[in-house]
Order: C-alpha cells, then sequence, then structure tokens
C-alpha cells in the first residue's frame, strides 16, 4: 500500500525500526511546546490515509522509562484528515523529561477498518457467551 505524506522542512518520514515491527516510529520535527504539564509536539508531516484505513498513533514502549504519558493514546487518524499530525504528552514528575527534535517519539501502526449497519435488539446472542459484568470479567 502506497500512503502519500506530505513533510514540512526538516520533518522526517516514519520508518519502522526492524522488518519485524508494526508500527512505524514518528520523529519530533522541532523542539516541543510546553505548556504547564503538558508538552505538544509537532511531527511536520500530513497524511492522504486511503478510505478504508485509519492510523493510530500510540506510545513507543521506550515511554516506560520517562515521565510522560501520550495523551488520547492511541490517537486516532481518520482518513478525511488532512492536518499535522500533532502529539500530546503529559509530564507525570517533577524531572521533566522530554524528547528533543529528532527523537523518536511514537510510533503510527495503519489499520483496516469498515462501514458497518447498526440493528438495534431486544435481546442480544449468548450462545457459547460466558461474559459480562465491564472491567476485570475474566477475572484477576
Amino acid at each position: 500500500m502506497i500512503i502519500k505524506i506530505k513533510l514540512n522542512e526538516g520533518a522526517k518520514v516514519p520508518v519502522k525500526a526492524t522488518t519485524g515491527s508494526a508500527g512505524y516510529d514518528i520523529f519530533a520535527a522541532e523542539e516541543p511546546t510546553i505548556i504547564d504539564k503538558f508538552v505538544e509536539y509537532k511531527t511536520g508531516f500530513f497524511l492522504d490515509i486511503p478510505y478504508g484505513f485509519y492510523a493510530s498513533i500510540v506510545p513507543r514502549s521506550s515511554i516506560s522509562m520517562y515521565d510522560l504519558v501520550m495523551c488520547n493514546a492511541p490517537g486516532t487518524i481518520d482518513s478525511d484528515y488532512r492536518g499535522e499530525i500533532l502529539i500530546r504528552f503529559k509530564l507525570i514528575d517533577d524531572r521533566k523529561y522530554i524528547y528533543k527534535k529528532g527523537d523518536r517519539i511514537a510510533q503510527m501502526i495503519i489499520h483496516e477498518c469498515c462501514d458497518l449497519d447498526f440493528l438495534e435488539v431486544e435481546e442480544l446472542s449468548t450462545i457459547g457467551l460466558t461474559r459480562a459484568g465491564g472491567f476485570g470479567s475474566t477475572g484477576k
């Protein structure tokens, strides 16, 4: 599949770290903007995702070493969005580690999606199912 990408000056195309990687590493295109306890990064790229697909923006596993939490993770980029991909983190400690320009800051995973219709019913099927109850429905 080919996805069209537009780059601002200094931006990088997302890349896979290995051939087996599911996600494409996203790089910070410039130093972050810090507002209160939030850190926002511009990626400098814009996507033309084909209809029937969307992108998820997810944290890299290495984020667990830092005092950041990615806001709205996973972020969803719809096929009809054409704005710049921005990534925001919340600082959770006073050490204030932040990624710098050029650092890999997140990952992007492309997914296929489908259109569907909902049919309102009075009861749902229970054939072969034993789970209900929400959080922790399979036990501890």
